[in-house]
Order: C-alpha cells, then sequence, then structure tokens
C-alpha cells in the first residue's frame, strides 16, 4: 500500500532521459532507452559467446573479443596468444555506451540503487547455464557446479565513503543467491590506497592497481572463483584482482563484467606490445 502511494506521489522516471512515460515494467528505464544487447569488436559478434564459436571463430575463446588470426587448435585472439591474462575466461554483458553507461553511471555516482536489482537479475539470467556466456566444455553444467565462489572486486576506500556502499558487493550477494552459489564479499580487499581508475590514464592504471589486492588463502585455496566487476576499459583491476586470487591458491579465476568498453582490445594490443614475458602473469589495465 505504501509503495503504491509513493509511486503516486513520486512516480518513477527513465534513469536514462527523465521520461516518465512508457515505462519499463521495473521502472527504470522508458521502452526505447531500455538497455538492449551490444556486440563486441565486429557488429555480429557478442563478447565471446561459445555458440557463435564454430568454424572460423570470431569470439575469443579467452577474453571474448573478435579473433583476428584464427589458430586451427584454438580460437583465441592475437593479444591472448602473446600476452595472456591470468584469467581463464573473460566475459561482459554489454558495450559500455549508451543507456548502459548511463545507468552505471547513475548507480555510481547518483545513489540509483535499485539498478543494482537489475544488474543482478540480468547477471543471474545470462550466468545461469554455463555454455551460454562461458564454455562448459559443451556440457550444460549448473553454475554452481562450475564456480565454487562469486568475488567481487572490492571498492577504493574513497569511492565506499562517497557512495556509501559498495555496489559490486551488492550486486554480487544477490547474483549468487539466484545462482545458488556462495558470494564472498570481503575474501579480496585493498591491501593499499590507490587512485579511482576513472582518473588515471591507460598508462597510469596499470601502475595504480599493481599489488594494490590481497587475498585471504584460507578461504579460496582450491576453488574456483567468478570475479565480477562493473566495468571493463583497460584490463588493469580485475587482471590484478584475479592475480591476487591466484598468489592465494584460488584454483581457477572466470571473470565476468557487466559492461566492457569499445577501447579495451586497442589498449591491451599497445599493452601486449611491451609486456614483460619472463614473468608468469600478465597483468594488464582496467577501469
Amino acid at each position: 500500500m505504501l509503495g503504491k502511494l509513493l509511486e503516486f506521489l513520486y512516480p518513477s522516471s527513465c534513469t536514462v532521459c527523465g521520461s516518465k512515460h512508457n515505462l519499463s515494467s521495473d521502472g527504470l528505464f522508458c521502452l526505447s532507452c531500455y538497455p538492449r544487447r551490444s556486440v563486441a569488436a565486429s557488429e555480429s559478434t557478442p563478447y565471446g559467446l561459445p555458440e557463435m564459436m564454430s568454424g572460423f571463430a570470431r569470439g575469443c575463446s579467452r577474453c571474448g573479443e573478435q579473433v583476428t588470426v584464427h589458430n586451427s587448435s584454438a580460437a583465441i585472439c592475437v593479444a591472448c596468444a602473446v600476452w595472456p591474462l591470468p584469467i581463464g575466461q573473460l566475459r561482459s554483458q554489454f558495450c559500455y555506451e549508451g543507456s548502459i553507461e548511463a545507468a552505471i553511471k547513475a548507480m555510481k555516482y547518483n545513489g540509483q540503487r535499485r539498478l543494482i536489482s537489475f544488474f543482478a537479475e540480468h547477471l543471474a539470467d545470462d550466468l545461469a547455464l554455463p555454455g551460454t556466456m562461458f564454455d562448459a566444455g559443451g556440457s550444460q553444467v549448473q553454475c554452481c557446479d562450475f564456480w565454487d565462489l562469486l568475488v567481487p572486486v572490492p571498492s577504493t576506500l574513497e569511492s565506499l565513503k562517497n557512495r556509501g556502499y559498495g555496489h559490486t558487493a551488492f550486486i554480487a550477494r544477490k547474483t549468487a543467491y539466484a545462482l545458488n552459489i556462495t558470494a564472498d564479499v570481503t575474501v579480496l580487499r585493498s591491501i593499499r590506497s590507490r587512485k579511482r581508475q576513472v582518473d588515471c590514464s591507460p598508462e597510469e592504471r596499470f601502475h595504480n592497481v599493481a599489488d594494490c589486492f590481497g587475498a585471504k588463502s584460507s578461504r579460496i585455496k582450491g576453488r574456483r572463483i567468478l570475479l565480477l566487476d562493473d566495468v571493463l576499459t583497460t584490463g588493469a583491476t580485475i587482471t590484478s584482482a584475479a592475480a591476487a586470487l591466484l598468489d592465494a591458491g584460488a584454483r581457477s579465476v572466470d571473470a565476468i563484467t557487466i559492461a566492457r568498453s569499445r577501447k579495451f582490445r586497442s589498449l591491451r594490443l599497445i599493452r601486449s606490445g611491451t609486456a614483460d614475458f619472463q614473468t608468469d602473469k600478465a597483468i594488464g589495465w582496467d577501469e
């Protein structure tokens, strides 16, 4: 009753354009602004959906980006061939543009917490059966059989202070509950201060997050981790976090982000040209 009264007095409006008309059933977007699945480097290829990877595969089986050189034994892109990430499979749901970009910014910077449920529900739907976004070797296994833990990338202390909450932690909890797997929002932690990645250049982002995460070994040793973040821009944050989990004894780390910048592929290729191939862990860039 109270909810209906509040809706009457303060009707919902579109997160993107502010319209109060033709809203979706959740009241978050008008029908014109409702987010729709975007594609990766080509206009016909989602970010690495396994069912799209047959014959001359278009999506890299590791990072999901467009394959430019086809390997007969594994459909991987140039960057993954010469500079592999410390991540088994890296997937993203949307391109970071348009309605999705506006919605993520509204959640992070304008206190629109109602978007947490929207993103969690869409993540749960896409992750329910590995084999849709993540390749499970052709078997339609349940999500709880594919990963042991869902772990969010922690926000900076400054961001937590400004926002009053960690949005990735809330999304992880809601997503994990829907998937019947465990979310651990404290096992991965920041062990030193860092600037917001959005305030850094691509080169600075790499140094900004280098060795900035730590993980509690007793809670992840031998376990299969699905790492969650909101936006993938250059790869630094999520790969630094993955490296920390592997250092702590995780059996494997896959990663999912809500959105991905179209600049990710080009920035990573630039980085691959200067990567230190003597190290067994490659650390990239990200937002």
